[in-house]
């Protein structure tokens, strides 16, 4: 049984990232080019919330540098997935753009305050009108 998670330190993230992305390939049939997958651990037990990266060190991470076609965002409980969050990147790349419009804005946190991240309650993920409403010639429609 592994530790729970008590710090930040990028290469175990990296090591964790890895082998979570082999299983749900696994799990799901698909390469691991097709997804971007970030795990929650703990945390978001106590807190409510999930981090959405955006930058590493001033570079362009996460969210803004993937090329996956899904974003898979793991709740994870000790030592074990709680639930997955499957969307298109595209349509969370909708969400942050309208959140950070909205006010929210990134903070720098982990990995020695080196990643820039949004912070949202989980619940944000499953708001499918945030998802949908777009601008039009400055009319909101749904797409």
């Amino acid at each position: 049984m592994s530790k729970p998670f008590t710090k930040y330190d990028f290469i175990t993230d990296l090591d964790y990232g890895k082998a979570s992305e082999k299983t749900i390939a696994g799990i799901l049939g698909l390469s691991s080019k097709e997804f971007e997958v970030k795990t929650e651990r703990d945390w978001w037990t106590r807190t409510g919330n999930i981090a959405i990266e955006l930058e590493y060190k001033g570079e362009a991470s996460g969210l803004n540098k993937t090329e996956a076609t899904y974003w898979i965002h793991v709740l994870q409980e000790k030592d074990e997935p709680f639930c997955f969050v499957i969307i298109q990147v595209k349509k969370l790349k909708i969400l942050v753009k309208k959140l950070i419009e909205s006010g929210v804005k990134p903070r720098m946190v982990g990995d020695g305050n080196n990643s820039k991240c949004l912070i949202v309650k989980k619940e944000i993920l499953l708001n499918y009108e945030l998802y949908n409403k777009e601008e039009n010639n400055g009319k909101k429609t749904k797409s």
